[in-house]
């Protein structure tokens, strides 16, 4: 049988039609490759917050082969930037980076006033980072370690007071604890922000404060701040000569505070899936490592997605029967 004799006009519409779809399938390729990947901070730019992410978005950017934008939405603790991600309609490339703590205090302490369920709207991405928390006590109190401040609380009663950063936060109901295991009660005072936190803990306006361990480096290196202990299970590798509370005597171990990565609830799993592989791939990158560490005194903890659930949903596990024995109310 012969086959049907085709016209060279034919021919050719058949080829720029072919061509033209090819050049439209490239096209839609390269304006998604190009696309921007938004990642969200809930706090102000020059924090551990902003500098952690930027150096990591930094990396993300070869390893996703697409621009990676850092945008600081800061304000009520990272419940705005939280709140803004929860609500990204579906098929944005939007990713939140956060502590763990931002998370999950206003979820315990005020759940009502949160228009998001933090298990329900958010997908754990990836975990990032892990660094300790420790108690800073004034040099002018003379206690250099927990027989010292066990001595010093048993001659100032009265003046157990600890200074947070954050009222409701994590560093708050670290405080509580080192108060219940030291039988001694302890009142939590409320400041805004670290700057004149450490000032009045330098000149011995209040005694005591729970703080990221590594924020205290400078103060401790010129001799005005004591780190009595990290409040972790073990001792942080980046300052090995600190000893835990543990280790000496005192059970108070969940000090150990975190950094992850959430999408929306309406990221599809090969968008998850695809960010998990570039994280991991960026953390594992020694300058990546080694930035980290000497900028902000955190370690690098890569975690994956099912990993960082079950971290999430351990640490609730751990501080909701504790956030409800304090009585804690906000205001």
């Amino acid at each position: 049988m012969l086959g049907r004799k085709v016209s060279p006009l034919t021919l050719v519409s058949a080829a720029i039609t072919i061509a033209g779809a090819t050049l439209l399938s490239t096209a839609s390729v390269q304006a998604q490759s190009s696309n921007p990947v938004q990642i969200v901070v809930g706090f102000a730019a020059g924090g551990s917050s902003d500098g952690v992410t930027r150096i990591i978005a930094q990396k993300l950017e070869g390893e996703l082969e697409r621009p990676v934008i850092v945008e600081n939405k800061p304000g009520a603790i990272g419940r705005i930037a939280i709140d803004y991600v929860v609500r990204t309609p579906a098929g944005q490339s939007v990713f939140l980076v956060a502590p763990f703590s931002s998370l999950l205090m206003p979820a315990l302490t005020e759940p009502q006033a949160l228009r998001y369920d933090i298990f329900k709207d958010l997908r754990p991405v990836a975990g990032l980072t892990s660094y300790p928390l420790g108690l800073a006590v004034s040099a002018t109190t003379g206690v250099k370690n927990v027989a010292d401040l066990k001595k010093w609380l048993a001659e100032n009663p009265g003046k157990a007071q600890i200074a947070t950063a954050g009222i409701g936060g994590h560093t708050h109901f670290v405080g509580l604890e080192i108060g219940k295991a030291l039988d001694t009660n302890v009142e939590i005072v409320g400041y805004k922000g670290n700057g004149p936190l450490l000032i009045d803990l330098i000149a011995g306006h209040v005694p005591m404060s729970v703080l990221v361990a590594g924020d205290t480096t400078q103060q401790i290196e010129s001799g005005k701040v004591n780190l009595v202990g990290v409040l972790s299970p073990e001792r942080s590798p980046l300052m090995p000569n600190v000893p835990t509370f543990v280790e000496q005597g005192v059970p108070v171990d969940s000090g150990n505070a975190w950094y992850g990565m959430w999408a929306p609830a309406t990221a599809s799993d090969e968008e998850v899936a695809r960010m998990e592989a570039a994280v991991r791939k960026a953390l594992a990158d020694p300058d990546i490592q080694r930035a980290i560490a000497d900028r902000f005194n955190m370690a690098v903890d890569f975690r994956t997605s099912s990993e960082s659930d079950e971290r999430l949903k351990g640490d609730y596990r751990h501080w909701e029967p504790i956030i409800k024995a304090s009585g804690f109310k906000t205001m």
